[in-house]
């Protein structure tokens, strides 16, 4: 019935571990909480979803093709398919090997065997495992374990550092709330289109900024709404030395140009876009180009900070 037609196994989620596959392993002399997970992915004929039951094998790999086995295929007869969608625990009984998973990269291949086929067809490609949890595994362990209520550890502890495979992006979304006036603080007004000063005031606005100590910035949007036709506003991203003096050094930086409403300005040139907490401070500064801010025409409505980070915190 389905044969040589079949397509594809579309791995949808690689769902929560059960267990410490995913983690640092325990000690021999800890009771096991078992190495098992569940694998649940979607199976297709021709673009069909299939239903009905299913003999299926799983078998771990060391590359996504060719490579080295590890340990043993684990074979599961009557397997649910319910609209293409099957779930199955695999490793359960250990049957990739107490060592399957120390934190190497694997891949996992699937042969399916259902009503109508002759015999097993096995899929391609090879679905990795690359959760999360699994890319912050260690590859090293502390021989001191604590195994219940009122047992007792000698000795330092050491946790070793951990590093993600790949540079992790993140996200900081500074609003307009958080800006507050450097001067004449009587005329700063917050609105629905953003922070300002009324009309004719001169001054600046800042707003911290908080980063994970080793953070990389690498791109930075000033959200700047400008309908004036005599001034801009300017916006940057500013590094000042616990022991220095203004002016600070510029990182990014965007200005307005024109009467044209909301405009999102990028900067992705930083300059030592590396963040060290225990030198510096960061913060947003912004003002009108002309050091006179027009009300509700000139304003700051946010800003967002994009940085990259490599040791998990």
């Amino acid at each position: 019935m389905f044969g040589s037609r079949r397509i594809l196994l579309t791995c949808v989620l690689l769902v929560a571990c059960v267990g410490s596959v995913f983690s640092i392993r325990a000690a021999p002399s800890l009771t096991p909480i078992g190495d098992g997970f569940t694998y649940q992915g979607q199976l297709q004929s021709n673009g069909s979803a299939i239903m009905g039951t299913c003999a299926m094998q799983f078998s771990l790999w060391d590359a996504a093709s060719d490579g080295t086995q590890i340990g043993a295929t684990q074979s599961i007869n009557g397997v649910a398919v319910v609209d293409g969608i099957f779930s199955v625990t695999l490793n359960g009984g250990n049957e990739f090997g107490a060592n399957a998973f120390a934190g190497d990269a694997r891949w996992l291949e699937v042969a399916v065997q259902c009503p109508g086929d002759a015999d097993y067809t096995t899929l391609t490609p090879r679905q990795a495992l690359n959760a999360s949890p699994y890319s912050l595994t260690t590859l090293q362990g502390d021989a001191r374990y604590v195994n219940s209520s009122g047992d007792a550890m000698t000795g330092a502890l050491t946790v070793p550092e951990v590093r993600y495979t790949t540079p992790r992006t993140h996200y900081l979304r500074i609003p307009d709330v958080a800006f507050r006036p450097t001067e004449n603080s009587d005329n700063f007004r917050l609105r629905n289109r953003g922070a300002t000063f009324t009309n004719g005031t001169n001054g600046s606005l800042v707003a911290p900024v908080y980063l994970p100590d080793g953070a990389t910035i690498t791109n930075v949007e000033f959200v700047l709404l400008d309908e004036s036709a005599s001034t801009n506003v300017s916006a940057r991203l500013t590094r000042k030395a616990f022991d220095a003096t203004f002016p600070a050094p510029s990182m990014a930086s965007g200005t307005s140009n024109g009467a044209s409403g909301q405009q999102i300005i990028a900067d992705n040139t930083i300059a030592q876009p590396v963040i060290d907490n225990q030198a510096n401070n960061y913060f947003i500064r912004v003002s009108s180009t002309n050091t006179i801010w027009e009300f509700e025409s000139t304003t700051i409505k946010s800003v967002l900070i994009t940085y990259t980070i490599e040791e998990a915190k």
